[in-house]
């Protein structure tokens, strides 16, 4: 396939896709059909997939029905304030004490629950079942599949809270419980809130929060995030306030950090000890509960926070250690203008003077623009447009005049030649990149894609507008004192002295 190399690294990264994803999406735009040399193992892939997706639904509608026959466990979820629609909503169940119900059931498939984890194999093969008597909620995915169970013991069986082992279906640290419910209940999703449990996902979904979603028993990871961030910017953290609560927090911030050069916010709730979201709810109700938000830390408070704890800022060698530390999460944070406001902020919190320790920052930004700076201008803003392509379409609808005389060398021409042609096909970065693969203008295209700006959407638009305008002014500039050298060696005639003036008229223009 045409579509191969460093553009479906981008389009795995800027898109957030896995490499078949990436291939299917590049393929249609170089005009070429999926590969399908893999056909056979894929397809055996996929239909393992769902044979078992198909077992999970079996085996949840099972759990629904037995619910509705066994009164300790209907006892159980009216004591969490539950009613029938919500259990209906999140397909809530209940197993059977038994040893071999399922395992009994299903008895022609215990390979299959075996690698689901639905299942045991104990001594003598015999298989015996891993959930009994216990409160079943299903874990479903972004598509609506079943692909595991939480269970919830209502008896005296250790663990309390259970999960289904991983699989080929199911890896816990992909999926994030409650997920579907809000995809498939809301057009638009304004806030995500993050809690530690399946059951404070739904108490709050009783009392009308209906934008709560559950890590699986882990610290949130990096895939979760990514996938949060795909259905919204607004994302808080919910923890108990114990120690607990504060290192989860924290666990939380460090996964989160790379993303905080984007436009999002993120805030960090701690309830009071021996509470959570689903007792709160319980006892004091929505508005209550909503209130903990109003006190909630920024990510920039937690930081701070954390550490003051952890280091004596009323010391040298610990104010030494807190700065450190700090900065080295700061350095997680991409180059942005959220990363120097916080940057700032640190120096305003230890009372020094943005310098010294902190003039790392400073060495980078002065690296950054000799770096750029050492591109002409016409470099500078194909850096800028490489990698943001829609934003010439932007130019075009404000009226922006691009100089005929920008370009000089050959290689700009053509790379920017190429995004007029054809930018109303919607290009983006990768398919710059492939039209000018195994071209004399690639390694230019591969200088720009790697250059790190130190601001981003309207701002980095506004800074290539500067570009132009910069060029403008200097061209005029270089033609004024042209024209005021020649006037030195001899006197100008009627032509270059209306020139002279025009120039000069442009330039006040410019610069008012």
């Amino acid at each position: 396939c045409a579509a191969s190399g460093n553009a479906i690294t981008f389009v795995m990264e800027f898109s957030n896709l896995n490499f078949p994803a990436a291939i299917a999406q590049l393929c249609p735009d170089a005009g070429m059909d999926m590969p399908q040399q893999t056909e056979q193992v894929d397809q055996d892939k996929i239909d393992e997939y769902k044979e078992s997706v198909a077992l999970y639904e079996e085996i949840a509608d099972y759990y629904v029905a037995n619910l509705q026959q066994d009164d300790k466990a209907k006892k159980y979820l009216a004591a969490r304030g539950l009613d029938e629609q919500t259990i209906a909503s999140y397909k809530i169940g209940v197993s059977k004490q038994s040893w071999s119900d399922i395992s009994t059931i299903h008895a022609d498939k215990k390979s299959q629950l075996v690698k689901l984890g639905m299942i045991s194999n104990g001594k003598n093969n015999k298989f015996f079942d891993r959930f009994r008597d216990r409160v079943m909620f299903p874990i479903i995915n972004e598509k609506s599949n079943i692909i595991g169970f939480g269970a919830r013991s209502l008896g005296d069986d250790m663990p309390k809270y259970l999960n289904s082992s991983e699989s080929h279906v199911f890896k816990k640290g992909n999926e994030i419980y409650g997920l579907y419910n809000i995809i498939n209940n809301k057009k638009k999703i304004n806030s995500i809130i993050v809690v530690e449990g399946y059951m404070d996902v739904i108490c709050l979904a009783q009392h009308h929060i209906t934008n709560a979603v559950a890590t699986l028993g882990t610290a949130i990871t990096k895939n979760q995030i990514n996938k949060i961030l795909k259905y919204t910017s607004k994302i808080a953290f919910c923890f108990d306030g114990d120690n607990a609560g504060k290192k989860a927090a924290w666990k939380a911030l460090l996964t989160i950090a790379p993303h905080m050069y984007k436009d999002i916010n993120i805030k960090f709730v701690f309830l009071p000890l021996g509470e959570d979201p689903d007792s709160i709810v319980l006892k004091h109700g929505k508005n209550h509960f909503a209130t903990y938000f109003k006190k909630a830390n920024s990510f920039a408070d937690l930081m701070f926070e954390y550490l003051a704890k952890k280091h004596d800022c009323n010391d040298l060698s610990g104010k030494a250690m807190f700065i450190k530390e700090c900065q080295s999460i700061i350095n997680i944070i991409p180059q942005s203008i959220y990363r120097t406001l916080l940057e700032d902020s640190l120096a305003k919190t230890v009372k020094i003077k943005v310098g010294g320790t902190l003039n790392q920052k400073r060495i980078y930004i002065k690296k950054h623009y000799k770096e750029v700076n050492n591109l002409d201008v016409a470099d500078k803003f194909l850096a800028i447009i490489v990698q943001n392509p829609e934003f010439y379409e932007k130019m075009l609808n404000d009226g922006v005049d691009i100089p005929k005389d920008l370009f000089i060398k050959s290689s700009q021409q053509n790379i920017f030649a190429y995004i007029i042609k054809d930018h109303k096909e919607g290009i983006n970065t990768s398919h710059i990149i492939e039209q000018f693969r195994d071209t004399d203008e690639y390694d230019e295209i591969s200088s720009f894609i790697r250059i790190t700006h130190l601001v981003i959407g309207n701002d980095l638009y506004k800074e290539l507008k500067g570009l132009l305008d910069y060029f403008s002014i200097n061209s005029i500039k270089q033609q004024i004192d042209l024209l005021l050298q020649k006037s030195k060696q001899q006197k100008l005639d009627e032509i270059d002295k209306l020139k002279l003036q025009s120039l000069i008229a442009k330039q006040r223009k410019h610069t008012e």
